[in-house]
C-alpha cells in the first residue's frame, strides 16, 4: 500500500529542490550578464558623472571620468580584508568641475596598525595635489541606495573611521555635500591603492555547481521513495498470505 504522507512529502521537496536548481542557474546567467556588462563598460569611454544617473550607475556600470582635484581630507571605511589582511579603505574628497561638487573616491586599501584605532600612514602622490586632473573610476552606488549609517569613530590621528560609506553621512563629518555616488578609483591612477574589488562574490561556476547539487537531491528523494514504495508494495502480499485462513 502507498503512503500517501510520504508521498506528498517527496513531491513537495522535489518541487522545492527543482526550484532551487533552476534558481541557482538563473543567478549564473544574471553574473555571466553581469561579468559581459562589466568587461563592455571597461572597453568603451568613461562618460563625464554629471551625465551619469544613479540608476545608471546601479544597473548599467559604466565607467566615468571626473575633472578637478583632489582635497587632503579622507575618511577611512573599516572591516575591510585583502590577502586575509585586515585594514581600511581609503575614502578621499574630489572635486568634480562636471557636476561642480564634492565626490567620494575610494582608492583602495591601506593595513591597520597593531590595534585598530592607531594611526595608519595613508599613501600620497603629492604631485596630486598640484594641479587640475582628470581620473576614471567604477561608479559604485553603496548597498544598492540602500545604507544603515552605523556612525563613526576618530583614528588616533584624528581621521575618521566609518562603518559605512553613506556618502550623505560622510559629507556631514566632513562638512561638504556629497554626490550620492562612491567612484571606485581605477587601478591604473598614480593615487591608486591595492584593493580586491571582484565585479562577482560568486563565480557563475559555483552557482552551476549549487544547481546541480539541488538536481541531485531532488533525484535522490525520487528514488528513496521508489525503494520505499517498492518495498511496501512487496510486502503487502506476503502479509495477505500470512494472514490468509488454511
Amino acid at each position: 500500500m502507498i503512503n500517501w504522507r510520504l508521498t506528498l512529502f517527496t513531491l513537495v521537496f522535489f518541487c522545492v529542490f527543482v526550484r532551487l536548481g533552476f534558481w541557482q542557474l538563473d543567478r549564473e546567467q544574471e553574473k555571466v550578464a553581469l561579468i559581459a556588462a562589466n568587461a563592455s563598460s571597461l572597453a568603451s569611454a568613461p562618460v563625464s558623472l554629471g551625465a551619469l544617473t544613479t540608476a545608471d550607475a546601479q544597473m548599467l556600470q559604466r565607467r566615468v571620468v571626473l575633472r578637478g582635484y583632489w582635497d587632503r581630507r579622507v575618511v577611512l571605511l573599516d572591516n575591510r580584508i585583502l590577502d586575509g589582511r585586515a585594514g581600511f579603505e581609503v575614502l578621499q574628497l574630489f572635486w568634480d568641475e562636471t557636476i561642480n561638487g564634492w565626490t567620494l573616491v575610494n582608492r583602495g586599501y591601506v593595513r591597520s596598525g597593531p590595534h585598530r584605532l592607531d594611526a595608519v600612514e595613508v599613501p600620497q602622490d603629492r604631485t596630486a595635489y598640484h594641479s587640475t586632473r582628470s581620473i576614471v573610476g567604477m561608479p559604485w552606488v553603496p548597498g544598492g541606495g540602500q545604507v544603515h549609517w552605523l556612525g563613526h569613530e576618530t583614528m588616533a590621528h584624528g581621521i575618521p573611521l566609518v562603518q559605512t560609506p553613506d556618502p550623505e553621512q560622510v559629507g556631514l563629518l566632513l562638512s561638504v555635500s556629497l554626490h550620492p555616488t562612491v567612484i571606485r578609483l581605477a587601478e591604473t591612477d598614480p593615487m591608486a591603492l591595492p584593493r580586491n574589488w571582484p565585479v562577482t562574490v560568486m563565480a557563475p561556476e559555483l552557482h552551476r555547481g549549487y544547481a546541480v547539487q539541488w538536481f541531485l537531491m531532488s533525484l535522490a528523494i525520487v528514488v528513496m521513495w521508489v525503494v520505499f514504495t517498492w518495498q511496501q508494495l512487496r510486502r503487502s502480499p506476503a502479509a495477505d498470505e500470512s494472514q490468509a485462513p488454511p
